[in-house]
């Protein structure tokens, strides 16, 4: 058995070398980093900041307090609203509603 073609194990390297690498590689790449960075933008701006949005939904939010500021109540509207007597009525209207636009 020929063990002349056995690779040695590669040494291990440092995380200041990977970080090296890295930065070579980017730098050598660049002109595509820089193309992706409309794209990130478009979902950064249209796409995630809205989500933000959502923390209304577990506040007593008060626009004059703004997001930082309101009480934060966790599932109470949540719970009011499970627990609205007519609920029934208002999810069957509101797929009836979306069943009419398809």
């Amino acid at each position: 058995m020929d063990t002349r073609h056995v690779a040695a194990a590669a040494p291990k390297s440092t995380s200041g070398a990977k970080l090296a690498r890295t930065a070579k590689f980017v730098f050598r790449n660049r002109a595509l980093y820089i193309m992706l960075i409309p794209g990130m933008l478009y979902f950064l701006v249209f796409k995630y900041f809205p989500l933000l949005g959502s923390v209304i939904a577990f506040q007593d939010y008060n626009i004059f307090k703004g997001f930082w500021n309101s009480e934060w109540v966790g599932f109470k509207w949540f719970g009011q609203f499970l627990s609205y007597p007519n609920l029934n009525r208002l999810l069957t209207n509101t797929l009836i509603a979306i069943i009419w636009t398809l």
